[in-house]
């Protein structure tokens, strides 16, 4: 993407949500790092699932 091509998209973006009050958009102030960080931490606390589920749903169906 180019300058121009930000500017355009920072411009539709600006129109679309002019209507709002500026207190209704939450800020981003966050760096890459805090982002990644933020994200890895919401990825841990996920549960983890199996990763033979698929093959024992298989088998069931199989054995069916």
């Amino acid at each position: 993407m180019t300058t121009t091509d930000f500017s355009t998209l920072i411009s539709e973006s600006n129109a679309l949500t002019a209507h709002l009050a500026p207190n209704d958009l939450p800020s981003l102030h966050l760096g890459f790092e805090q982002i990644e960080a933020q994200a890895r931490r919401l990825i841990a606390r996920q549960p983890t699932v199996p990763a033979d589920t698929g093959k024992a749903y298989v088998q069931q169906q199989d054995n069916a």
